[in-house]
């Protein structure tokens, strides 16, 4: 299958969805987990995992006892029905990450690991991030993990060593990453840059941000403005 951009990556997750789901299923980064449960500003909390694919660290939150209720969001309807299959306890949607179905600061936490790593545009990128603020409650917790962008490539399609794949990715630097989550209303609590756990030659950046105030959106359309205009 040609490969290119979000919506066909999609399809490709659709197709390959049972090798796929098999081959990350042992995957689970336990350290950063623990962190953000750790985190989290009250006990029982509400959390939703977006970019969930089949279910994986939802399931992980839904055993922790401080967790009252995870829900899965993702954008490939095949992954979807393998989570629904494997964690029935868990309720997993397919939705559209810049209209998630949750309401207005109805959450205590967004975990979102390589969610946006697949959005066409950092326009998409940026407004998201302001969408998982908007679900979130004062004090919310978001952890954010995307790829590194190391060299000049802004995108590129990969061929993927877990499942043997194309897909399109986009990159980021630390300080781009930064600025899109500060100006949607987070506060940065870690940022951790981490190789690849699964051996793939690719640098990871690992942000934990707390919700601190509602984006103001001139500031948003004006980084949205200078980011189109060096496109």
């Amino acid at each position: 299958m040609q490969v290119s951009g979000c919506s066909n990556t999609i399809r490709w997750y659709n197709t390959n969805a049972n090798s796929y789901a098999n081959a990350i299923s042992g995957y689970v980064q336990r350290n950063l987990i623990d962190q953000f449960l750790g985190e989290l500003p009250a006990r029982r909390a509400e959390i939703t995992d977006v970019g969930c694919a089949a279910g994986r660290d939802s399931n992980v939150f839904a055993q922790e006892k401080v967790i009252k209720r995870v829900s899965g969001i993702d954008l490939s309807y095949g992954l979807i029905k393998i989570a629904r299959r494997w964690f029935p306890e868990v309720d997993f949607v397919k939705a559209n990450f810049l209209n998630l179905p949750h309401e207005h600061s109805s959450l205590h936490g967004v975990w979102a690991l390589a969610a946006i790593v697949h959005l066409d545009t950092k326009e998409d990128a940026i407004r998201s991030i302001g969408e998982f603020n908007r679900v979130l409650k004062r004090n919310g917790n978001l952890f954010l993990c995307v790829k590194e962008k190391l060299g000049n490539e802004e995108t590129e399609i990969v061929e993927d060593k877990l499942s043997n794949g194309l897909r399109f990715f986009r990159y980021y630097t630390v300080d781009e990453l930064q600025t899109y989550i500060e100006a949607n209303g987070f506060k940065i609590v870690d940022l951790q840059i981490n190789r690849d756990k699964a051996g793939r030659n690719t640098s990871w950046i690992n942000v934990f941000s707390r919700k601190v105030r509602i984006p103001r959106e001139r500031t948003i359309d004006a980084i949205i403005q200078r980011v189109n205009k060096h496109k």
